[in-house]
């Protein structure tokens, strides 16, 4: 072996280098409990750097396990189990409809079998909560309407269903920046026209069956808020809508549709609703389409109804006393985050209904747009379901 070759000598410098470094680092530090400490020091600021990388990603609205590279440090173990694409777990909304037309889809003796969820977009890996569900109740169907989905089913079943026409034009009133909002609006539509279960993406079902067995003797089964809700001279207990069970065409969702549409084009400014100060958008949104309207066309649906239609109503109290939660966890926490702005109620300031004069125009150019399709033998082809 030659000791004085080229390596051997980069070798020993090496060694020298490192011995010159110990040497530094035993005078710097005085001892090894010392010397500990440092690197201790070193480690809890890399963290602390990478939290810091975490939320500013997350401010931004970016989910880390969007980005290839690092979902591979996602558990393999749960990746293995519960992540598998989304083609290959989650039913399209058209092939519900297809099997509506066809006759099979509500064969149950209580509600139908399907779960509705909605996200901006197929990517939904980093939600646990869903993924689980998912997991352990493969006797349902979990449909995930994507924000191309939701102008498809609108389009498609407005051409036949008042409700859901009706909620097409409630939907294009709101400004698109106001998530929240709309994804009420089309909860409503769904449960009216599908019915099933209707669930939040931030959400969590705890036992499927037993909603599926209550079912089988309450067309709907809804649940109360904590929080109160004041109005026509009384209070009490708001209904929540995060989680919504119902058999199809129960007239609680229609008579929703209707009051929603009704206070957004009536009594109101053709210049639009906007937020301020004094009613924030959230408070908003709350109000127009959220858990306070709701209850209120539950209000009007009950005194509408017979007392046998009323006793087909099943009201749980508090979050269905336990069957689920509304913030559930093993959510990415980037996830979290994007999820609540994508809501953009909180932040959101100015218009939260386009002025009368924009939907007038808008109404007019996609009835043009739509007169012009029927003529086109494309259109016709892609919007007919074959039941076949």
């Amino acid at each position: 072996m030659n000791l004085s070759s080229p390596r051997h000598n980069k070798l020993l410098q090496h060694v020298c280098n490192m011995q010159k470094l110990m040497s530094w680092l035993r005078i710097k530090f005085q001892s090894r409990k010392s010397m500990f400490a440092f690197f201790a020091t070193c480690g809890v600021a890399t963290l602390f750097m990478i939290y810091l990388l975490v939320v500013s990603f997350a401010s931004l609205g970016i989910d880390f396990l969007s980005i290839p590279s690092l979902r591979a440090l996602y558990p393999t173990d749960l990746a293995n189990s519960y992540y598998s694409s989304w083609q290959e777990i989650y039913c399209s909304w058209s092939e519900i409809e297809r099997e509506r037309r066809a006759g099979t889809f509500d064969n149950n003796e209580g509600i139908p079998r399907t779960v509705w969820m909605t996200w901006k977009d197929n990517d939904i890996l980093s939600f646990g909560n869903v993924q689980r569900m998912k997991h352990e109740n493969e006797n349902w169907k979990f449909v995930l309407l994507n924000d191309t989905d939701i102008i498809d089913f609108y389009e498609r079943i407005q051409l036949e269903d008042e409700i859901v026409k009706t909620a097409y034009r409630a939907y294009s009133l709101v400004n698109s920046q106001i998530g929240a909002a709309r994804s009420d609006i089309l909860r409503y539509a769904i449960m009216w026209y599908f019915g099933g279960i209707y669930v939040d993406m931030d959400s969590e079902i705890f036992d499927f069956e037993a909603l599926y067995e209550l079912s089988t003797r309450y067309d709907v089964i809804l649940s109360r808020e904590p929080r109160m809700l004041e109005y026509a001279g009384t209070e009490r207990k708001k209904l929540l809508q995060w989680l919504l069970v119902s058999q199809p065409r129960n007239n609680v969702f229609a008579n929703v549709v209707k009051l929603i549409h009704h206070n957004l084009v009536f009594d109101q400014p053709r210049g639009g609703i906007r937020s301020s100060y004094n009613v924030p958008m959230r408070e908003l949104t709350v109000w127009m389409t959220g858990p306070n309207i709701f209850t209120r066309g539950v209000d009007v649906t009950m005194m509408q109804n017979t007392e046998e239609e009323n006793a087909k109503i099943y009201i749980y109290g508090t979050d269905y006393d336990g069957l689920a939660i509304k913030k559930a966890k093993d959510i990415f926490w980037g996830t979290a985050t994007a999820y609540s702005q994508r809501k953009n109620y909180r932040s959101t300031s100015g218009v939260f209904r386009l002025s009368m004069d924009e939907q007038e125009t808008k109404a007019r150019q996609h009835e043009d747009e739509h007169v012009n399709g029927q003529n086109n033998e494309e259109y016709n082809k892609d919007h007919v379901f074959d039941i076949k």
